[in-house]
């Protein structure tokens, strides 16, 4: 509906994925299975809100135990939980390198101190700002455009393949060893 843009927070993000219209978002005190905020009020509070939520981006869980990054083309206004990545080449891209073990593993290393109780990590602007996001030849980025758009089609599809498919590709992008991939994928150091 042109007249309204879905709200999204932190617990209607998983990796690649909303869960707008499939699980409740708690907002509030509320929980809401459809929230929609009207772009004519959006546009009477922030201007700068409602160019936010109408540009493509990247929408990233403020809370979570790994780093949760859903691909938005414009659909979304997201909520103050969340961090958002828009205004640069290739999102599609930048969203498979933040969905990838080895960024959650990075995140975990270094902002360990930023962890809540029940190893829940709080992820913000600065953090995501400090991410090392490598960039490849434009034959690679293609390749993972294109595995994200295959993950971003699926509905409801499993994509635990594509997801490894695109681990392993970032695992070579950043040049790791196997023992540095072992330790990644066992999750520790």
């Amino acid at each position: 509906n042109p007249e309204t843009k879905k709200f999204i927070n932190t617990g209607g993000l998983d990796p690649y994925k909303s869960t707008w219209g499939v699980d409740y978002i708690r907002y509030l005190k509320g929980k809401y299975m459809h929230p929609v905020v009207k772009v004519s009020d959006l546009s009477n509070m922030s201007e700068k809100r409602l160019a936010e939520s109408n540009a493509e981006k990247i929408i990233i869980g403020g809370m979570t135990k790994i780093l949760e990054c859903y691909y938005d083309s414009g659909e979304y206004l997201a909520g103050k939980s969340t961090t958002i990545v828009y205004g640069c080449d290739h999102l599609k891209y930048i969203t498979a390198l933040l969905n990838s073990k080895l960024m959650t593993f990075y995140y975990s290393m270094f902002y360990n101190s930023m962890s809540l109780a029940g190893g829940f990590f709080r992820i913000g602007a600065p953090q995501v700002r400090e991410l090392p996001i490598a960039l490849s030849s434009d034959d690679v980025v293609i390749k993972v455009e294109e595995i994200v758009d295959k993950i971003l089609s699926s509905n409801g599809e499993p994509i635990d393949k594509l997801i490894a498919e695109i681990d392993e590709i970032v695992y070579q992008i950043y040049e790791l060893t196997d023992e540095e991939i072992y330790v990644i994928k066992q999750g520790r150091c």
